[in-house]
């Protein structure tokens, strides 16, 4: 992102997200190359917001999750975003849209190195689970151990577009 100040930044959208190789991601993604995101952080550094109606929550120590049927969400770890869209942007007591959870499942050390964390190998596991879709979407004629797997596995196949590093010579 270009950090205009600590709390400002704006990025192309579709810079570091990845996507699956599929032609329903081509389509949703297809004006991103050129769409700028803005990125507000509140002062306290909790909370992002996102262009003008999306909203992502930095987990903080201490926090905790629970599922709907109040099942402790103990996978949710400091660091993680929490992307949240609310019925209302200006009003979130108006309940949730939609939200999704985004882990970081790699990092760069200072030498360069690619360090992988605990989400990777979770990401991993996902992206081992056979489909048993015809087509990798759809629930049509499987059972519901199937239709289970369908909500959480991940194509083994990602495209992933970064911006270019400019480097000093």
């Amino acid at each position: 992102a270009n950090w205009s100040s600590p709390l400002l930044a704006s990025k192309h959208q579709v810079y570091n997200w990845t996507f699956t190789p599929m032609w329903l991601s081509h389509f949703f993604n297809a004006g991103r190359g050129t769409a700028w995101m803005r990125i507000e952080v509140s002062p306290s550094g909790k909370w992002l917001l996102l262009d003008n109606d999306q909203f992502a929550y930095l987990v903080q120590p201490g926090d905790t999750f629970k599922g709907s049927q109040g099942k402790l969400l103990d996978f949710i770890k400091p660091g993680d975003l929490m992307r949240i869209n609310f019925n209302d942007p200006v009003d979130p007591s108006k309940g949730v849209l939609w939200q999704y959870l985004a882990q970081r499942v790699g990092y760069l050390d200072r030498s360069g190195k690619l360090n992988t964390t605990e989400a990777y190998k979770e990401l991993l596991r996902r992206a081992r689970i056979p489909s048993q879709s015809v087509c990798g979407l759809c629930a049509c004629c499987l059972g519901q151990e199937a239709i289970a797997d369908l909500d959480i596995m991940q194509s083994e196949e990602q495209i992933l577009f970064s911006p270019h590093i400019q480097q000093d010579i």
